[in-house]
C-alpha cells in the first residue's frame, strides 16, 4: 500500500506518493479543488492519504473514502517537527508527513473527524457564539463614543438605553450611536433565532435534556458539550477532562516540573468557557447538591478561579456518565454510585 501525504491549503496543496521502501514515487502540487484531487486519485491504488486537520479536512476526507482510499486526519499540534523545522516549505512538510505515516501512525496523532450533520449543527453554536461577541464589543464602543461627551452609561442595558435616550450629544455621534443602537437590535434578533435553533436540537439529541437536569447546564452548554463529544463511546470518563483543556499540563525532564511558556490549551475553547460558566452558576446558586457544596470547599482552598476550573472538569465529566448511562443528575449519589469518576 502506498503512503500519500496533502500538504493542504486554501488555493494549492502539495502532494507527495511513497511506497514501503520510502521511495519517493511522485510528487505534485495541484489546486485544492474537488476535481483536481478527484483526477489525481482516480485509478491510483488504495493507499493511506495522511493530511492535517483544518477546513478542508471533512470534503477530503468524504472524497477520498469515496475514491477507495483511507483517510488520515492528524493533529497539527502533534506535528511539531514538521512546525519547527528550519527547513520549512510545503514539499519538504509533505514529504516528511508522509515518512511519519510510515513509521507510526501515533506519532502523528491521528483525530476523530467529525461528521458533516455534527458540523452543520455546530455551526449554529459557532455562529451565536460570534454574535454575541461582537454585541458585547459594539456594547463597548457606545460607552467608549458617548464617555467623552459627559455621558456615563449605567452597567443595565435597560437602563443603559433609557439613558442613552436622555442623553444630549453632538449630532455626529448622536448618528454614530444611533448607527450602532439599530446594528445591536439586528443582532440581538439573529441570537433569538439561533437559540430557538438550539432549542430544536433536543430533538437530534435526545440527551440535551438529560444534560439539562444539571443545575446551571442549560440547553446551549447541553449542546454544545454533546456536538463538541459527538461519540461518549470515544472516551473514557478521565479522558473527557484532558480533551477539553479542562486539566494542567505535564511537563517534566530529570524529575523537575518545567513551566514553558503556554502554547495554548487543547479542546474547544468555547466550549471550556461554558463549562466554567455553569460551574460558576452552580456554586454561585442554592443548589446543594454534593458537586456544589464539593466546589464551595475548593473556592476557599485553591481560590475561586482554579476551583470553577475543577468544578468544571467535574461537570464535564458528570454530563459524560449521564450521556452514555442515560441517566438523570442525583444531587447526592449514593457511596456506591459513583457519578464523577474524574
Amino acid at each position: 500500500m502506498h503512503h500519500v501525504a496533502i500538504d493542504l491549503h486554501d488555493q494549492y496543496s502539495q502532494i507527495c506518493v511513497m511506497n514501503q521502501a520510502r521511495e519517493v514515487l511522485a510528487e505534485a502540487k495541484v489546486p485544492t479543488t474537488e476535481g483536481t484531487l478527484r483526477d489525481f486519485f482516480h485509478r491510483r491504488e488504495k493507499a493511506r492519504v495522511v493530511f492535517e486537520a483544518g477546513p478542508h479536512a471533512l470534503w477530503v476526507s468524504e472524497l477520498l473514502s469515496a475514491l477507495g482510499h483511507e483517510p488520515v486526519v492528524c493533529h497539527p499540534r502533534r506535528v511539531r517537527l514538521i512546525a519547527e523545522s528550519r527547513n520549512k516549505n510545503d514539499r519538504v512538510d509533505a514529504e516528511l508527513l508522509a515518512r511519519l505515516s510510515l513509521s507510526d501512525l501515533e506519532l502523528i496523532k491521528p483525530i476523530h473527524q467529525r461528521s458533516r450533520t455534527t458540523l452543520e449543527q455546530r455551526s449554529v453554536i459557532r455562529a451565536r457564539a460570534a454574535l454575541v461577541e461582537t454585541q458585547k464589543q459594539l456594547r463597548t464602543m457606545v460607552r467608549g463614543l458617548v464617555k467623552p461627551f459627559g455621558v456615563r452609561l449605567p452597567a443595565a442595558k435597560k437602563r443603559a438605553l433609557t439613558a442613552l435616550a436622555h442623553a444630549e450629544l453632538p449630532a455626529q455621534v448622536a448618528v454614530s450611536v444611533d448607527a450602532l443602537l439599530k446594528t445591536l437590535a439586528t443582532m440581538a434578533e439573529q441570537i433569538g433565532g439561533l437559540d430557538a435553533r438550539v432549542e430544536q436540537l433536543m430533538t437530534d439529541h435526545p440527551a440535551v435534556a438529560r444534560l439539562q437536569t444539571i443545575p446551571g447546564v442549560g440547553p446551549l452548554v447541553a449542546a454544545a458539550y454533546i456536538l463538541a463529544i459527538e461519540d461518549p463511546t470515544r472516551f473514557a470518563p478521565s479522558d473527557i477532562g484532558p480533551y477539553l483543556g479542562l486539566t494542567p499540563s505535564n511537563r517534566s525532564s530529570a524529575g523537575k516540573k518545567l513551566h514553558p511558556k503556554d502554547r495554548g490549551r487543547p479542546g474547544d475553547p468555547y466550549v471550556r468557557s461554558l463549562l466554567v460558566q455553569s460551574a460558576w452558576t452552580l456554586m454561585n446558586s442554592r443548589s446543594e447538591s454534593d458537586l456544589a457544596r464539593w466546589g464551595r470547599d475548593r473556592i476557599d482552598r485553591i481560590g475561586p478561579k482554579k476551583a470553577a476550573i475543577a468544578v468544571a472538569r467535574k461537570l464535564a465529566t458528570l454530563m459524560h456518565h449521564l450521556w452514555l448511562h442515560n441517566q438523570d443528575f442525583c444531587p447526592h449519589p449514593k457511596p456506591n454510585r459513583q457519578i464523577v469518576t474524574a
